[in-house]
């Protein structure tokens, strides 16, 4: 039986052919690959030998026969010179087996590497890097090799450098414009630039996870929101679909909030990087707004949109339908990204 290995989660199957899908994580045939075990080249290696020790045993019975004529023995004799003098094929054939053998044991017995990719740090162990990073989509170029030892890079921005880790003469060139200003005498720090003061709250947005917490508003209330419209138009009820029109509001005013948010983090964390998880992200977020936006101003202008008789009801349901989709599948992508798998 083969074994195979799963490139995403390491989940090991046993079979002629890898599963069509990953039961732990999912993934499909292509992340399998076959795990190769290494005691199979010694196995192989006592059955060729076995041919050579069996080789004596049969010309044995030749040599003790018994012989009753000395023209037997004369011919007996020469033919053992004749086999003597002539070379023998055997070892001629066996060293090529010998020299197979030891061209591939380097390559069963070659270690995986690692590599690491680039945007969202996802390790890969394999002899190359995948083609497309299981995680966030990255192309093959965004790997690179990851050894033992090796710190993972913070995707955080890194903080200006301190005064210990200054040079020399930059400290001694800030000590003689103090000396200058006098030691009475303190310098008032200059004021940050507006730019300076945009970037630094960029910097407390991301550390402080501001997308993940407000991308919970449209995850929980679009689903919410829904529910109260299929009962509204279940049972008919204004109530229920005022309180559906309530929480689409509430989604529409976070929607420009998750979207600023998410493009900080796109753009601060994974460096801008245009692959499918991101792009499908995007794509995503702009769905729900444009949705939400069009549901909100439709309601408005027709408040029975959800009783029996108004005219557009069920392509209301499937815009709104549409939308509970996009944002699942937002919120999927985010989940890979967050938790690396």
């Amino acid at each position: 039986m083969k074994k195979w290995k799963c490139l995403v989660c390491g989940y090991i199957h046993e079979g002629d052919e890898p599963p069509e899908k990953c039961p732990v994580c999912g993934a499909d045939a292509s992340q399998f690959e076959e795990l190769i075990e290494e005691d199979a080249p010694a196995e192989e290696a006592p059955a060729e030998a076995e041919p050579a020790e069996a080789a004596p045993v049969e010309e044995a019975p030749v040599e003790a026969a018994p012989v009753e004529e000395p023209a037997a023995e004369e011919a007996a004799v020469e033919e053992a010179k004749e086999e003597e003098a002539s070379p023998e094929p055997a070892p001629e054939e066996e060293a090529p087996k010998a020299e197979e053998s030891v061209q591939e044991a380097p390559a069963e017995e070659a270690p995986l590497k690692k590599w690491r990719c680039t945007v969202c740090n996802y390790i890969h162990e394999g002899p190359e890097p995948p083609e497309i990073c299981p995680v966030c989509g990255a192309d093959k170029s965004k790997f690179v090799e990851f050894k033992d030892g090796d710190e993972i890079p913070s995707r955080k921005k890194k903080a200006p450098p301190k005064e210990e880790d200054k040079p020399a003469e930059e400290i001694k060139e800030t000590y003689k414009v103090e000396e200058s200003i006098g030691r009475d005498s303190t310098p008032e720090p200059e004021p940050l630039s507006f730019i300076e003061k945009y970037d630094a709250w960029l910097s407390l947005l991301t550390q402080h996870h501001a997308h993940p917490i407000a991308v919970h508003i449209p995850n929980g209330l679009v689903p919410i929101a829904v529910i109260f419209m299929v009962l509204s138009m279940l049972f008919h009820s204004q109530s229920l679909g005022q309180a559906y029109f309530y929480n689409m509001i509430a989604v529409l005013l976070a929607m420009p909030w998750v979207l600023f948010t998410g493009y900080v983090d796109w753009q601060r964390v994974y460096n801008g990087a245009s692959t499918s998880v991101f792009n499908s992200k995007i794509v995503c977020g702009l769905i729900v707004a444009g949705i939400a936006f069009i549901v909100v101003v439709w309601r408005l202008f027709q408040p029975d949109i959800l009783m029996p008789g108004a005219s557009g009801r069920f392509f209301f349901a499937l815009l709104n339908f549409i939308m509970v989709g996009a944002a699942g599948y937002a919120g999927f992508q985010g989940g890979k990204l967050v938790f690396n798998k």
